[in-house]
């Protein structure tokens, strides 16, 4: 478990990374089978393509395609689907290029002391709520007084 905001941060980069590399190798085996539906035979052929094991559910006529932490929406309703890269692509945006975009936010905050800054700020900040709940502790109209000021004692 993290217990730095730059330990997070690097531990959301690579779990990102593994299921963004996970959902293309998905699509790009699914690629040539575009307009076909969906086999047993095709889901064989889909762990040996992306390297790991591959298990299809349609549990609530939801189908999928899951591998390890990513589960690939491939469409809705009763029977297997048909293959439509497109609307695959379209109903699993968060694991291709809005994760690289995240991603790529993430290493810039990494190259800087932006982690660190965030670590003293909010140790700045639990002391200033510690001292201004002490302040207000043996007030009568204390919880008024901090609502006045939107803070949470």
């Amino acid at each position: 478990m993290a217990t730095t905001p730059r330990e997070l941060i690097t531990a959301r980069m690579v779990s990102e990374e593994s299921h963004h590399a996970i959902a293309t190798a998905l699509i790009d085996a699914l690629r040539p089978h575009d307009g076909k539906k969906f086999t047993t035979r095709l889901l064989a052929g889909l762990s040996a393509a992306v390297g790991q094991a591959v298990r299809y559910s349609d549990h609530l006529d939801i189908h999928k395609l899951i591998c390890g932490e990513v589960g690939l929406h491939l469409g809705l309703g009763k029977g297997r689907p048909m293959i439509n890269i497109a609307a695959i692509e379209r109903g699993n945006i968060c694991y291709l290029q809005p994760a690289v975009a995240r991603n790529a936010e993430r290493a810039e905050s990494l190259a800087g002391d932006w982690p660190e800054e965030a670590d003293r700020l909010a140790t700045v900040l639990k002391g200033a709520q510690a001292a201004y709940a002490a302040h207000l502790a043996k007030h009568t109209d204390r919880f008024g007084i901090a609502k006045l000021h939107e803070i949470e004692l």
